[in-house]
């Protein structure tokens, strides 16, 4: 067996640590062939050997349970995931996604570790109280153990099925980061640009929410975009990510809840066509309806 490309991960029972370790591994360029055993002469051959050996160097051995085990900068401890993940992750995002700029990598990279990775890290640990009957991934993956009525020989079965179903959320994970991290950039590319920052307006929908809130762009009070029938939105921001039911501005209250004709009389806007009853949201037949409404909204 060839030291180049192999891999070992323990074998039995298995978590959501190893399974995404894994998942890392395999979508690096190297051509891992990963080897669930105990055996101290097959780990020895090994190239990489993670959740298992005992040891962590950051290149071949990528362990958590011995005593003195990597920390995080925020004090909480690494699972296999995180450690498999701070040698491998950029190499993995730049393979799956080889048009990214470095920065870019660097910057998805660590909104993954946050977003994706900390929670293993987390729940392997027991660093987080989970509540009862709460679904997790952890115990999402956990669930494809053998259980006490199995045969226990299904166990690699089982683990390479866990592994596949993961795998693809991971994909779609990844994949969701990185476009949010382009709407981010446009976002705040627009906001730059603004002359009027209370208003921000888009020829596409982007999503604004998460870049409003992360970067502090408290002068933004709405935003414009058609939506996927080519009506304009004008859509209010919450004050923050905790208060959503909130906005920096509302909507007038004689205007909640009108439509169409009744709109357009209170609003002197001809092509008006709805005012959410909530007044965080309303929408007129072209951009500068969609315009005249905010306008309208801020001299009220």
């Amino acid at each position: 067996m060839e030291k180049e490309n192999l891999a070992v991960t323990h074998d039995g029972v298995f978590h959501g640590d190893e399974i995404v370790s894994t998942i890392i591994l395999i979508n690096t360029k190297h051509n891992f062939k990963i080897i669930r055993t105990r055996n101290p002469e097959i780990i020895e051959k090994a190239l990489i050997v993670y959740d298992v050996g005992g040891k962590y160097d950051g290149e071949k051995y990528f362990d958590h349970h011995q005593k003195d085990s990597p920390i995080r900068e925020n004090g909480k401890a690494y699972s296999s995931a995180g450690l498999v993940w701070k040698t491998f992750g950029e190499e993995v995002i730049l393979n799956l996604y080889p048009e990214l700029a470095k920065e870019e990598v660097e910057r998805i990279f660590k909104t993954m570790d946050e977003k994706f990775i900390l929670p293993f890290d987390l729940i392997d640990n027991g660093e987080i109280n989970i509540p009862e009957n709460t679904l997790t991934m952890s115990n999402f993956i956990s669930s494809f153990n053998p259980n006490w009525l199995d045969d226990n020989n299904n166990s690699d079965r089982q683990f390479w099925i866990a592994v596949n179903l993961t795998q693809e959320f991971f994909y779609n994970y990844l994949h969701n980061t990185i476009v949010d991290s382009k709407a981010e950039n446009i976002v705040l590319e627009k906001y730059k640009n603004s002359t009027d920052k209370q208003i921000l307006i888009f020829n596409k929908f982007v999503p604004t929410n998460d870049t409003i809130f992360d970067h502090n762009l408290e002068e933004v009070l709405f935003v414009i975009y058609p939506n996927q029938n080519n009506d304009w939105m004008l859509k209010c921001i919450a004050p923050s990510k905790t208060e959503q039911m909130k906005q920096r501005f509302a909507l007038p209250e004689k205007w909640a809840g009108l439509r169409d004709k009744d709109l357009q009389e209170i609003t002197k806007v001809d092509d008006a066509i709805f005012c959410h009853t909530g007044r965080f949201i309303a929408g007129a037949k072209s951009k500068e309806g969609a315009l005249a409404l905010a306008y309208k909204t801020l001299r009220i």
